[in-house]
């Protein structure tokens, strides 16, 4: 009788199908329980920002202001939608072309700049963007949106938008790994390690990272449509500085190391302090506490804790796993 080796890759695929199997199936438990659904549908689409924004700084490059880039999608859609009346999905390309090349001129702009120097120039974008919002379009009143509608479907309930979310959550989890895994991503590390060595090389530095940022631009713009038709309802109030600390906290306590660092980190601090009923001021401070001791006590964020735990066990224990998976692929009846 054959034994299948478990190898890495195929703990990954197992991994993986039992998470995706799990998330088809999860609405049939909890959709007597639309809080809860609308709490997960809501870390989807901070995962989706926090898995691009993670690309960007996989390069080094400190834009700590995705709150922008994710207010130019929820803006765009509803003006489209409302103003000059088109379709949903008309409008979704344009609004996503829009801020690409809007990314693709601020990189241009700024990325020569590095450190704490870009990060103050990402949180002016912010609220450069927000007061225009303010002063232009819902002078600090919502916005009412229009729910998404294609192929004939109408996107009003709970559950329907939960799988779209979830449903480009995996797409976005795929194309970025992709990214990652490629020439791209090759030279975004190179250029996080050491830029000048990266240029001496005749690498065009300036080009990667700002191709990371319009990547990173074009989902944080899909998270925004979705935001906004998925709510129904937009506010300046949901793009501010906070907002985009907030997906950065998220992304470093989850861990940057991983891809699956931004949506632990979302889960926990989008899901936990509603079920232990926070007030917003309290949730700051375990935001900002939590942080701290992350960065000091686990620096590669929580997906890092797992590697520490497997190399922390007993000699004894990993000699056994090193025994049983180094036992032949056939045995014999």
């Amino acid at each position: 009788m054959a034994i299948p080796r478990m190898n890495e890759n195929r703990l990954k695929i197992i991994s993986i199908s039992a998470i995706a199997i799990f998330m088809v199936i999860l609405p049939l438990f909890i959709v007597t329980s639309p809080f809860t659904l609308h709490l997960i549908t809501i870390v989807g689409i901070y995962t989706i920002l926090g898995t691009s924004l993670r690309l960007a700084h996989t390069a080094d490059i400190w834009f700590v202001g995705p709150a922008a880039f994710l207010g130019m999608g929820a803006y765009g859609v509803a003006i489209l939608m409302l103003d000059i009346g088109l379709s949903f999905l008309q409008a979704v390309p344009i609004v996503c072309i829009g801020v690409v090349l809007f990314a693709w001129g601020f990189g241009y702009a700024t990325l020569r700049v590095k450190g704490i120097y870009l990060a103050i120039l990402s949180l002016a974008l912010v609220e450069a963007l927000r007061l225009t919002w303010v002063y232009t379009f819902d002078k600090n009143r919502a916005i009412m949106v229009p729910p998404a509608h294609f192929f004939g479907i109408d996107l009003a309930t709970k559950v329907e938008y939960y799988y779209l979310v979830w449903a480009i959550l995996a797409i976005t989890l795929v194309i970025l790994h992709r990214v990652e895994k490629s020439h791209i991503g090759a030279v975004l590390k190179s250029i996080a390690q050491d830029e000048s060595l990266a240029m001496s090389l005749g690498i065009k530095t300036l080009r990667y990272k700002v191709i990371a940022l319009c990547v990173f631009a074009f989902f944080a713009a899909i998270a925004g449509i979705c935001f906004a038709t998925y709510n129904m309802a937009i506010s300046n109030k949901s793009f501010t500085v906070w907002a985009s600390m907030l997906i950065v906290i998220q992304m470093v306590v989850g861990g940057r190391g991983s891809i699956w660092g931004p949506m632990v980190g979302a889960a926990l601090l989008t899901i936990v302090p509603h079920l232990l009923g926070l007030s917003p001021f309290l949730q700051k401070i375990i935001y900002s506490s939590l942080v701290i001791a992350v960065l000091y006590f686990l620096p590669g964020g929580l997906t890092s804790l797992l590697p520490a735990i497997r190399k922390s066990l007993p000699e004894g224990i990993r000699s056994l796993a090193r025994a049983i998976q180094s036992l032949p692929g056939k045995v014999k009846r």
